[in-house]
């Protein structure tokens, strides 16, 4: 639907493949098409397989002819939840642990993404200039601004935003003024991510027009989160502060108000979380305010956290602080976190509080970790838990997590953690191991794709010349083709991978295209900027102009983890409203 942002964007960027001669992409504006790719052998899979790693680029559909994921179960109400909670909603199509991953792996990945800082080239005299493609990048992008096609108009708002970079502020303030609201939202968003102060006031009027949609609201609440300025505090804390104020627009701004991590709003976020009056008691609200404390870290907020689990009965606001607790990385929250996992009944609430007790990296994390990831009654939670001994990085572990890798009774799912965990432990002494899961023809693709991210990050180069044999040879498995080439970034084998996947996109078809372009955004260097540019050019489908959006935006993303990551990773994914769903959508 029009409004709806996966509509206008994200399932036009992330088209879907269909069975007939083409592969279409909806659009409210009409309907585009793009070449279908050849169909793939059958594939050697019996059961169905799970989701896999992918790139932090474009999010891609299954190729025709796989068998479809397992569906994530919806958590069951445990005893501890009372009547009158929200219920949880879930839209994941991956076991739990799997779902955390995908929202939260950018911090373990790195792939040695050259670009934006080789394009500073040094001059004679020691200055240094902004390289050739940098310039193109910004002239393209301050070009498309304008363009008559509203989709890419909204996409290249989120693709300047990504960069940080103040000097787009003029242009894009053109665009608040667009006749889509779509677009004057995306545009929104993208001056809180340049931090551009000189909006704050435009900001404001959108978030305090208590007549104003919805989700044109919050997107302006993310935005003022974003400048970190005092004017935009202000602002949120009035919104807050309001007692006529619609619940979607106060979570927003407790979102927000994470984004400023300052001490300052501990005891401010306090009297959210844990309200004195039961008229304030907005259980998504006290869930935000409990990430928000998590963001600000230290003493005091992890003390206040602490102290609310006693009385705390909702689950949503019990997850939210599981995960808070494991972001402060403060060693006194390890008893109170091992008592949820003992106390809880809800799979999530232990789940998220295992990898927070990883987080924390005790002395004595693995001794309490371990048991967990032997207990075998609790499906998803033994998922989190044996992630969580690779998050630990303590190398006791290596040899339990090879049991529950050969286990004949463990699940797929299981297995496949401890098949991740072994990457994030760097376990090279195990790598054969894992190197012949990836190699496998009978394994599941998917199990593959997590091994070659496992192999990659070990940080192995005498792995290399294996990687590159899968990634040369996977001509169909088309997820196994996108993570071999991340793995090997893993290990800084970029132009290698990016020499290989420039022929692969001018020769083969678009379903390829598309997966070479998620690479590109995570991978590239100046020369994938100047080989996206020219082929933008020459371009007619929108679809494919939108992937090349995105994955430029990627590209020009100075930090390693995306700016939008702040309002979705540690984040209690469960809890679904419009304007926070918008922005996880966006690819």
């Amino acid at each position: 639907m029009k409004y709806f942002f996966l509509a206008v964007f994200f399932i036009i960027c992330v088209f879907s493949i269909t069975y007939d001669n083409t592969a279409q992409a909806c659009c409210p504006k009409g309907m585009i098409t793009i070449p279908k790719p050849p169909p793939p052998p059958p594939p050697p899979e019996v059961a169905p397989p799970i989701s896999t790693p992918g790139p932090k680029g474009p999010p891609l559909p299954l190729p025709t002819g796989n068998p479809k994921p397992i569906p994530e179960p919806t958590p069951s109400p445990a005893p501890d939840t009372p009547t009158n909670e929200p219920a949880a909603t879930s839209t994941a199509v991956r076991i739990q642990w799997q779902t955390w991953w995908e929202t939260n792996k950018d911090k373990y990945l790195d792939y040695h993404k050259a670009f934006p800082k080789d394009a500073l080239e040094t001059n004679p005299d020691g200055t240094t200039a902004q390289s050739k493609q940098l310039v193109d990048l910004k002239r393209f992008f301050e070009n498309e601004l304008t363009n008559s096609t509203y989709s890419i108009r909204l996409a290249i708002a989120i693709a300047i935003g990504r960069t940080g970079d103040g000097s787009y502020a003029a242009a894009l303030k053109k665009n608040t003024a667009d006749s889509e609201r779509e677009v004057r939202d995306y545009t929104t968003l993208g001056l809180g991510m340049i931090k551009d102060t000189g909006s704050i006031q435009q900001l404001s009027d959108i978030l305090l027009n208590s007549k104003g949609h919805t989700i044109s609201r919050g997107i302006s609440a993310y935005a003022l989160g974003f400048t970190r300025d005092p004017k935009a505090l202000e602002i949120l804390k009035k919104v807050l502060d309001s007692r006529e104020e619609r619940d979607d627009t106060l979570y927003a701004c407790t979102i927000a108000l994470g984004l400023f991590k300052d001490p300052a709003l501990n005891d401010y976020l306090k009297n959210i979380l844990v309200p004195k009056k039961s008229k304030d008691d907005l259980p998504y609200k006290r869930a935000y305010a409990a990430l928000a404390l998590g963001r600000i870290g230290g003493d005091e907020a992890a003390d206040i956290l602490i102290n609310a689990i006693a009385k705390e009965k909702n689950i949503e606001v019990l997850r939210a602080i599981s995960i808070a607790l494991g972001m402060t990385g403060n060693p006194k929250a390890k008893k109170a976190l091992a008592a949820m996992i003992d106390k809880s009944n809800d799979e999530l609430v232990k789940g998220f509080a295992v990898i927070a007790l990883a987080q924390l990296k005790t002395d004595d994390g693995y001794e309490i970790i371990l048991p967990y990831a032997m207990d075998k009654r609790y499906e998803d939670f033994r998922g989190f838990a044996v992630l969580s001994l690779g998050i630990l990085g303590d190398k006791k572990a290596g040899s339990e997590l090879k049991k529950i890798m050969a286990d004949k009774r463990a699940s797929e799912s299981v297995k496949t953690a401890a098949i991740l965990a072994m990457g994030l432990l760097g376990a090279k002494e195990y790598s054969t191991d894992i190197l012949e899961i990836a190699k496998s023809q009978t394994e599941l693709e998917s199990k593959r794709c997590f091994a070659a991210i496992s192999i990659g990050l070990m940080g192995d180069k005498a792995n290399v010349p294996a990687l590159k044999e899968i990634f040369e040879n996977s001509a169909f498995a088309f997820d196994l083709y996108r993570d071999s080439a991340l793995a090997l970034a893993l290990l800084g084998e970029n132009k290698m991978v990016l020499e290989k996947m420039y022929k692969d996109y001018d020769e083969k078809p678009a379903y390829v295209k598309a997966i070479a372009l998620g690479v590109f955004g995570s991978i590239g260097d100046k020369e994938t900027v100047s080989f996206v540019l020219a082929r933008y050019e020459k371009e007619d489908n929108k679809s494919m102009k939108l992937l090349m959006i995105t994955a430029l935006g990627y590209l020009a993303d100075p930090n390693r983890m995306s700016v939008l990551k702040e309002l979705t990773a540690d984040n209690n994914y469960q809890i679904k409203f419009l304007s926070i769903d918008h922005i996880t959508a966006i690819p």
